[in-house]
């Protein structure tokens, strides 16, 4: 293989990793009004439900650790509030999948 076809190869690769990276960081944007919360996991289970709370939402599943949950709220703007009360994540619901494994 020549150096030409190699550089060919590793640019298929970065661009497919690229490509990948992209399409799961769309997937994972939060839609509608369910939403995967995921805080700080060194914080009592407590601060889930204040963050929640806070925010406006309902508790709607428990994760496989406390520092994940889904919530729920009908109002504009709610992973916006789930942010500035504390989550350090809100994501798409629909990667919740698993949260219930292993519990």
């Amino acid at each position: 293989m020549t150096h030409a076809e190699k550089s060919c190869w590793r640019q298929i690769a970065l661009y497919t990793l690229l490509f990948a990276g992209l399409f799961l960081g769309a997937l994972s944007l939060p839609r509608g009004p369910f939403v995967l919360v995921v805080t700080d996991p060194r914080l009592p289970p407590s601060h889930m439900m204040d963050v929640v709370g806070q925010a406006g939402g309902a508790f709607v599943l428990a994760g496989a650790r406390p520092w994940l949950a889904v919530a729920y709220s009908d109002t504009a703007g709610f992973p916006e509030r789930l942010r500035s009360a504390g989550a350090i994540l809100v994501l798409n619901h629909i990667l919740a999948v698993g949260c219930r494994a292993g519990a």
